[in-house]
């Protein structure tokens, strides 16, 4: 089913940007009125919103359609954020923020062994 823009009197991409600005962001009516009048279409705020009214609910069918369906099967990436990777994130700062993070970051676990500590 296609959406149908008979009647209207703004042609159909003028139509299609104001209810994507004002679905997508988050605008006013009046705000996404300012952005039109900046690109030259002179529109109402009620203007949107009874486009916003009319046509969102079409517009999300037919995404809703065209969407890929989910499979029953899920994969997790098999990735491990633990203190592990975490400890080398702050000790690296020492070196970065020298001037003051000294105090506040634990040593390298790495560059006490290897005896190059900061």
């Amino acid at each position: 089913m296609a959406i149908s823009f008979k009647g209207a009197h703004f042609p159909k991409e003028v139509i299609l940007m104001g209810v994507r600005w004002y679905v997508a962001y988050p605008l006013s009516t009046r705000h996404v009125e300012e952005l039109m009048e900046e690109r030259g279409v002179d529109v109402d705020h009620s203007t949107i919103n009874r486009w916003t009214i009319k046509y969102s609910p079409l517009l999300e069918e037919a995404f809703h359609r065209r969407k890929r369906s989910v499979w029953v099967s899920w994969r997790m990436d098999e990735t491990f954020y633990g203190a592990a990777v975490v400890k080398p994130f702050f000790s690296r700062c020492a070196g970065f923020f020298s001037f003051s993070c000294h105090a506040h970051c634990p040593p390298d676990p790495h560059s006490i062994r290897l005896g190059t500590q900061v």
